[in-house]
């Protein structure tokens, strides 16, 4: 009942997406999926990715009993929180022209992120200073007319930091290739 997948990054991404789509129309939520997926160089063995790729398949298992989760960029989440959160950043980062963000702007809400993550799950008093180190970012990099994406960003962070990593770390990915 486990399928192992090789291909572009992103093309094993989105195919998963949409796996998962079809699977929870098609079982009407009677079961769950999980996904571990893993990016590598095209030089790394196989049989290494194989392994390391069914060790994030355990961990997507493992987060609870229902399963029905992705683990991916580091990260492990359900798949509807995901889905969601991917969704509206995707909708909101649209917007965006590509000459108005810059790659360490991108690299540095990486660094809020996991701040939100451990004010999150760890209650770290200190790194509560995310959000106003996130809006002086925003505002040294970003144009204000992007101001709902700030609005967003702010949300999901505090909500949902580890999605909003996955989504920030396949976005960070894509232009890399453009």
């Amino acid at each position: 009942d486990d399928l192992f997948l090789v291909g572009a990054w992103d093309q094993i991404v989105e195919f998963a997406r949409d796996i998962q789509k079809e699977f929870k129309k098609f079982i009407k939520g009677q079961l769950s999926i999980s996904f571990g997926i893993a990016i590598a160089k095209p030089s790394h063995p196989i049989s290494h990715l194989a392994q390391y790729t069914e060790e994030l398949l355990e961990d997507a298992k493992a987060i609870d009993s229902q399963k029905d989760a992705i683990s991916i960029f580091g990260e492990t989440v359900k798949w509807n929180s995901y889905i969601q959160v991917f969704e509206t950043l995707k909708k909101e980062f649209e917007v965006v022209e590509e000459k108005d963000i810059k790659t360490a702007f991108l690299y540095r809400l990486l660094d809020l992120v996991e701040m939100g993550k451990k004010v999150k799950y760890e209650n770290s008093i200190e790194d509560t200073i995310w959000k106003s180190k996130l809006n002086y970012s925003f505002y040294r990099n970003m144009d204000k007319k992007y101001d709902p994406l700030l609005k967003v960003l702010n949300e999901k962070i505090e909500k949902n930091p580890k999605e909003t990593k996955m989504f920030i770390c396949e976005y960070v990915y894509k232009r890399r290739e453009s």
